[in-house]
């Protein structure tokens, strides 16, 4: 068939045709047409010119990025680490540049596959690529917020209960004033899919997270704002965060105070504003809510088509704000302090009155209070009058005598058969290496014993002989001095 969609990037000139395929675009070109082998880009320029063939489809470019990184994996070869990190760094602009477009969205899914891929082979070069743009983006925002209110007038995204006609991307933005600061600053799309990036390829119940936890800190300090926001597409904008706040903290069932501001004050500028609609406008309003794309944060898609649009947009977003309420009381139902967290919310639905409403929230609205009102209940209930001696008294040890008239010492009381048979066992053990040491004690005794013996009889035969030796020296040195003497006593008689 002749395809519908039309891509922004040109193709090369041999992608003339268009055909639909699965969902996807396609210009005449299959999986079998791109590259295998091809050198590593550089710069955004070059991995735009490598993609291109990919325009439109996705399934060609979720190829093209596995043979990418197929090409380039870290385990291949040593320089290819550096590669790939410059490919991250690419992919994390192009996922951001794609976010500002509505034909690029689809280029998302695959970008964010491909990334998640970058941060198994080399998790901390990949951390630090994060971590710098959620930064920039942080800068941006802070630079947004503190800006002038005259010198950027709040024109990027309409008024939120008129017509909205589109504006620019730093529109809206709160001034140095205290009136200025009063007013709402949304993030723009590229920050919020990198904050939506973060919570879709990083585990959510680490504790403290080099990415997450500053991510989760840049969430709270927007979501803190002290004012909701004014326009329709802040408003969309704000949703989209607090779900993304939402799956930041569900899975470790993390408290966010911010969270719970954020949708009170939404909860209040999208009721408000549902009801507002006079009694031939509700008529005209959809019977049912569909769920917000990430197409409608952008601003070329932010004015709705005539009056019919415009209530069905903001019927659209009374129900997400009602949704992500339910899930928020769902999620914190088990706190101690609900009660007292859900006051601010039944407070501000009680003030709303459901005939007022279209006919497709009404529905949402009563359940959305009945749930509250029971949730605050059995918080309530749970609930426990505080007592000066809660514990128990612990009684004292009795240290009663224990006899047994059959007690036989010998034979073992242990119901375990198997048990006393190892104790016994292990008794016979003892006892037989108690001899045996026992033994051998008497073994070195007795071969002491001889040792000392041979020694004695050894030593006193070699003083004996010792002895005899010295006896016959002095004996010859006897008889050689008597010799001596007789022979002088004869030569005096001569």
């Amino acid at each position: 068939g002749e395809g519908a969609a039309e891509a922004k990037d040109s193709l090369s000139a041999k992608a003339t045709q268009t055909a639909v395929k699965g969902g996807d675009v396609q210009r005449g070109v299959n999986a079998s047409d791109l590259p295998f082998v091809f050198e590593c880009p550089q710069t955004d320029a070059e991995l735009d010119e490598l993609l291109a063939p990919t325009t439109g489809s996705e399934t060609l470019l979720r190829e093209m990025l596995h043979r990418l990184l197929a090409n380039y994996h870290a385990k291949l070869k040593e320089e290819n680490r550096s590669k790939l990190s410059t490919i991250g760094l690419l992919l994390l602009k192009r996922l951001q540049r794609a976010a500002t477009q509505a034909t690029r969205l689809k280029e998302l899914a695959p970008i964010t596959s491909a990334i998640y891929s970058i941060a198994q082979q080399m998790p901390q070069v990949m951390a630090q690529h994060i971590q710098s743009r959620l930064l920039a983006a942080s800068d941006a925002w802070r630079r947004k917020l503190t800006r002038s209110s005259s010198s950027s007038k709040a024109g990027d995204d309409g008024d939120f209960d008129g017509d909205d006609d589109g504006g620019g991307e730093d529109g809206g933005v709160a001034g140095l004033s205290e009136a200025a600061a009063r007013e709402h600053c949304p993030l723009q799309p590229t920050a919020l899919a990198l904050i939506a990036l973060c919570a879709e390829i990083y585990p959510l119940t680490d504790y403290r997270h080099p990415v997450l936890t500053p991510c989760a800190l840049f969430v709270g300090q927007v979501l803190a704002q002290r004012s909701a926001p004014s326009t329709r597409l802040g408003v969309r904008r704000c949703i989209f965060l607090c779900a993304c706040a939402l799956k930041l903290t569900r899975e470790a069932k993390r408290w966010m105070p911010e969270l719970s501001w954020a949708l009170l004050l939404l909860s209040q500028k999208t009721m408000t504003s549902a009801c507002k609609l006079t009694k031939s406008e509700t008529h005209v309003a959809p019977a049912q809510p569909k769920p917000l794309s990430f197409a409608s944060l952008l601003s070329t898609h932010a004015s709705p088509n005539g009056k019919n649009g415009a209530l069905s947009s903001a019927v659209d977003e009374a129900a997400a704000v009602y949704n992500l309420l339910q899930a928020t009381v769902r999620l914190y139902s088990d706190l101690p302090s609900i009660t007292e967290v859900l006051s601010a919310h039944r407070v501000a639905l009680s003030k709303v009155k459901e005939q007022r409403l279209p006919p497709a929230l009404r529905a949402l609205h009563s359940r959305t209070q009945l749930q509250l009102q029971r949730v605050a209940a059995n918080g309530q209930a749970r609930r426990l009058p505080l007592r000066l001696q809660r514990v128990a008294p612990v009684p004292l040890k009795q240290f009663n005598p224990v006899f047994d008239e059959e007690f036989q010492p010998d034979k073992s009381m242990d119901p375990d058969r198997e048990r006393a048979a190892m104790q016994r066992l292990n008794r016979k053990v003892k006892k037989e290496k108690k001899g045996a040491v026992r033994e051998l004690r008497k073994d070195a005794a007795f071969l002491s014993a001889q040792r000392n013996a041979a020694r004695d009889k050894t030593s006193a035969y070699l003083e004996a002989r010792g002895k005899r030796a010295l006896q016959l020296l002095e004996e010859q040195e006897h008889s050689y001095k008597s010799q001596k003497r007789e022979k002088r006593s004869i030569a005096k008689l001569l």
